[in-house]
């Protein structure tokens, strides 16, 4: 049933370029709820989204069909980039809806439109591009007036406000004043009262980053101990299931550690909160992580890291770890699961790459930034 919708939507978004009808709204609604798109949609969707007339969408429709991109992590081009940077920047001019106002999405903004939006920008669009400065500062105005005009409700909304924040934090921005404005006792105790561990983890992940990146930044040394108290402990386990070959390399190296003069091998994360396992371990007197870049933490057919892996590497590195970077060169799950078989020559592969990189044989991206 969901391949027929998926080849309805598709002839519907290829027949009207740049538009979101209704019914196309309520099919994108469907496909992001159940998980489900196929290639050539998202190639149809972001063919539209990077036409002339996508930059007339009001600002719910483009972040319907944005998030449909980003929860399968699509790598967009650059008139999509294009397009998303215009879209924010027209709807800078608009007002923002009020408990006591509301306003349509064709005339004004939903404050959850406008930070879903930067999570859609934050996972298709890259640290490095330029027009991500001009994105920045004008979401930090708007949500900085949103909060101003009591546009935020805290009881309901604190999680777009910290989801806003984590946003932001991939891209290594933070806006102090705001930050220091919003996360006070009154944030906290709403957040520990509501029990909702992932939307409470966003938030540690948010602290914990701002932490380590912003370090004179008061309210996080304040209350990170308290919310991280409130959060289950990380077992890398469950995620070795889902990566064999993780699972796979951490047994190899745990066999040979002796051997390979490795020490304290762990299978681990190396940020608190942030829960991507990897591999870490003593060489001499560097601290080593390995993150094996599989489809489970990289863009849709791609190598490169999704935007929480981009801000785990960078942050681990900040934290004094020499991160190694294994790309698997594969390009969806299902081709992980028929390769899984195949783990002894891999593992190989890869642990002799470990050792060129801690000789210095070979450098791993970003090391020589």
């Amino acid at each position: 049933m969901l391949r027929v919708i998926d080849l309805l939507l598709q002839t519907e978004i290829e027949s009207r370029p740049g538009h979101v009808t209704q019914e196309a709204l309520c099919m994108l609604k469907v496909f992001r709820k159940a998980g489900f798109g196929s290639t050539k949609l998202f190639e149809s969707l972001i063919a539209s989204l990077s036409s002339p007339p996508a930059r007339n969408l009001n600002l719910a429709q483009a972040t319907h069909a944005l998030a449909l991109l980003a929860d399968n992590r699509c790598l967009i081009n650059e008139k999509l980039i294009e397009n998303i940077t215009h879209l924010i920047e027209v709807n800078a001019k608009k007002p923002i809806e009020t408990p006591q106002r509301f306003i349509h999405p064709s005339e004004g903004t939903r404050v959850k439109d406008l930070t879903r939006f930067l999570w859609t920008a934050s996972c298709l669009i890259p640290t490095d591009v330029i027009s991500r400065d001009r994105i920045v500062a004008e979401m930090i105005d708007q949500v900085n007036a949103g909060w101003t005009s009591g546009s935020f409700q805290l009881d309901k909304d604190w999680h777009l406000l910290a989801d806003f924040f984590l946003s932001l934090a991939c891209w290594k921005v933070y806006p102090v004043s705001l930050i220091e404005r919003v996360i006070d006792r009154n944030f906290i105790d709403i957040v520990i009262s509501q029990k909702k561990t992932i939307r409470q983890s966003r938030l540690a992940l948010f602290m914990e980053a701002a932490r380590i990146e912003v370090p004179h930044l008061s309210v996080i040394d304040k209350f990170l101990p308290e919310i991280s108290l409130n959060l289950p402990a990380y077992r890398a386990e469950k995620e070795l299931i889902k990566r064999p070959r993780l699972a796979s390399l951490a047994n190899v190296i745990d066999r040979s550690r002796e051997e390979l003069g490795w020490e304290n091998i762990r299978c681990c994360t190396t940020v608190p909160h942030l829960n991507y396992a990897g591999l870490t371990f003593n060489y001499k007197r560097e601290k080593v992580a390995v993150e094996l870049l599989d489809s489970y933490v990289c863009m849709r057919h791609s190598n490169q890291p999704e935007r929480l892996m981009a801000l785990k590497i960078r942050l681990s590195r900040q934290l004094g770890y020499r991160v190694i970077q294994l790309d698997v060169q594969q390009t969806n799950r299902k081709q992980q699961e028929t390769e899984a078989k195949q783990e002894d020559s891999f593992t190989d592969q890869q642990v002799t790459m470990i050792r060129k990189c801690l000789e210095n044989i070979c450098i791993t991206p970003d090391d020589s930034k």
